[in-house]
């Protein structure tokens, strides 16, 4: 896997793995993840799997965006983003990058980001790495719709799911929608 060094518009430089023509910050473990998504197949209980000890490269789902959360949640210069909050608002959370990173730009402007950044406009255009990842389903683009795990989980994968996610978030006060 290549090595790339990009710099920065201050001239700081970047180690980074080219991948399939995308660069990835050399973050420790990455290179071999990346190789592990080419013989990659997902089957369609796969969705089931993040929510387990282990599932991400260093613990749990639940680790993984618990110590983001709360290690940055106070650091003005990282802004949290949910899918859930996009599904129910995209123009909003646009209105809100832009404040963030401020770049404030025309109404006009928001409306054309949102319509190239809908579900509808990634499924049709998609990424010339989706194939590779999913490999023989199309799984990285199903319906875009909060709430569509209820067609992949059984009643009994929701209950233990349930269970498992009150456990490992109640002394959070980060909140994921499951439902809009």
């Amino acid at each position: 896997m290549p090595v790339i060094k990009v710099i920065d518009t201050e001239g700081n430089g970047l180690t980074c793995f080219d991948f399939e023509g995308r660069r990835y910050p050399n973050f420790p473990g990455i290179q071999r993840r990346l190789e592990m998504t080419q013989s990659f197949v997902g089957r369609s209980d796969d969705i089931w799997v993040i929510a387990y000890p282990k599932s991400v490269e260093y613990g749990s789902w639940s680790n993984m965006v618990l110590d983001w959360w709360e290690n940055t949640k106070d650091d003005p210069n990282v802004l949290f983003v949910k899918y859930e909050d996009m599904s129910k608002d995209l123009l909003l959370i646009i209105r809100q990058l832009a404040v963030f990173l401020d770049l404030e730009r025309s109404e006009e402007l928001y409306g054309e980001i949102a319509k190239q950044c809908s579900f509808q406009t990634m499924k049709k255009v998609k990424t010339p790495m989706e194939p590779n990842v999913w490999k023989e389903q199309n799984l990285m683009y199903r319906k875009g719709k909060v709430g569509n795990w209820k067609e992949w989980f059984t009643v009994a994968q929701n209950e233990a799911f349930d269970t498992w996610y009150q456990q490992q978030m109640k002394d959070s006060e980060l909140t994921v929608e499951f439902e809009i």
